[in-house]
């Protein structure tokens, strides 16, 4: 089987791009592979462009008749999806849904570009007459614009899945909201790249904290990836100068870059952690990795989510690390014991210091750890993983299972565009567009 794969790639910074880089050389195994990106010659993966021939999204239209299926990686960044996007409408091949919420892509897709009307068109190709009268309240300046607190319940996502051979989810969060009779669906949970037993975290551990100079009896705390508003970090810190009254032996790392608009150096101040955060900025993978590594406890959280899942997370659930999440989403998907649950609210900040007061016993720490290291090992293997794809991707070209909804998408895309056009004037028309709305919404 010959396979056309779209996915961003390093340099394009996205954790889609180190998924697709650490999954690629699996796939490659077992299929005949060629990639997609928007620049080929920037891609800095020298193990793919060995392995693969990699050409440029626009290069796809000559030669798409060569291959059995494509397949893409859709994300909610426009800049790096949309022409990902623009492809697998015109050629449904299998989607791999990283964000269940992709209203914020089509926000800066359409309005930004001063498409007021294709916006439109999308609510209500989504959600019928009430998509209609939302997207109108909102141009109006009624609402607020419905991607900043209401993305999950507007996800926008039906076009893509009705214009899909098949999809693939990364969480049972977004395979239970997508899932429908008519449509091809598997979960392949994230991969944890890398899987380490037990007493070679130890080694690890050790080794790793010797060659950056941290003492092997401190409490190392970390925080991974851009850091932006929603990754909690003001509530983080402010939980650990209330736990650094109980114990001030830790230090936490947060290693990536910081959103700007995040005054961080203040609110360390502010909490007298001068002596124990360090901010690293950029790093390679490899020094993040290192960072990971001599980690004890974690913090993954984010809220308000889209619906994606951490690739973060799940490396370091691979490196048998303690990780608090925000209980939403993908992640409320996971087992007690694995992960800690941090219910966002007001006690939020209180949850945050009594878990860490549980945590400071190794043998508490130990015994989620070996938790940790069975749920990785049953269900996180990036080799279990390349199988499930080439798995279902043999189930939709050999069994041909399809896709019910790909024959009539022309026509309802005509009828949402035909709609727009009426110009709201009169209560006749209104009425018009009430009742074929509802009837649309009835039989679709």
């Amino acid at each position: 089987m010959k396979i056309a794969y779209f996915s961003p790639l390093n340099p394009e910074k996205s954790g889609i791009s180190d998924y697709s880089e650490e999954l690629l050389p699996l796939l490659g195994k077992y299929l005949t592979i060629d990639i997609y990106v928007k620049n080929p010659k920037s891609v800095s993966n020298k193990v793919l462009k060995d392995m693969f021939q990699i050409y440029s999204n626009k290069e796809f239209e000559m030669k798409k008749h060569e291959y059995n299926t494509y397949i893409y990686h859709m994300g909610n960044n426009c800049s790096i999806h949309n022409e990902i996007y623009e492809t697998l409408l015109k050629y449904p091949g299998i989607v791999v849904i990283h964000d269940y919420a992709l209203h914020h892509f089509f926000a800066e897709y359409y309005l930004n570009n001063n498409r007021v009307n294709n916006y439109i068109e999308e609510m209500i190709y989504n959600y019928g007459l009430n998509g209609f009268q939302l997207a109108n309240e909102f141009l109006e300046g009624k609402i607020q614009p419905l991607w900043e607190n209401y993305s999950l319940q507007y996800p926008l996502i039906k076009r893509i899945t009705d214009h899909a051979r098949g999809i693939i989810t990364t969480s049972s969060f977004v395979y239970n909201k997508i899932k429908k009779d008519t449509l091809p669906i598997c979960n392949i949970p994230v991969h944890a790249p890398e899987i380490l037993d037990l007493e070679m975290q130890e080694s690890i551990n050790k080794e790793t904290r010797k060659k950056l100079g941290i003492e092997e009896d401190i409490l190392v705390l970390g925080t991974f990836g851009f850091l932006s508003k929603n990754k909690r970090i003001l509530e983080i810190l402010e939980s650990l100068g209330e736990y650094k009254k109980i114990n001030s032996n830790f230090i936490f790392y947060v290693v990536g870059d910081i959103a700007p608009d995040l005054n961080v150096e203040e609110i360390i101040h502010k909490y007298d952690l001068i002596d124990n955060v360090k901010i690293t900025g950029f790093v390679t993978m490899d020094v993040f990795k290192d960072y990971m590594k001599i980690t004890d406890i974690c913090f993954n959280l984010r809220y308000p989510t889209q619906g994606e899942s951490s690739a973060t997370l799940n490396r370091l659930l691979g490196y048998g690390k303690i990780v608090f999440v925000n209980n939403v989403g993908s992640f409320s998907d996971l087992p007690e014991d694995v992960v800690i649950k941090i219910e966002q609210g007001k006690d939020e900040k209180k949850n945050i210091v009594d878990y860490l007061k549980l945590l400071n016993n190794k043998i508490t720490r130990e015994k989620y750890k070996e938790n940790i290291m069975k749920y990785a090992t049953e269900y996180l293997s990036i080799e279990d993983c390349s199988f499930k794809y080439i798995s279902f991707i043999k189930q939709i070209l050999i069994e041909e299972q399809c896709n019910s909804k790909l024959f009539l998408n022309k026509l309802y895309d005509e009828i949402s565009s035909q709609i727009n056009k009426f110009s709201l004037n009169s209560e006749c028309e209104n009425k018009i567009i009430r009742q074929s709305l509802k009837e649309i919404e009835r039989i679709w």
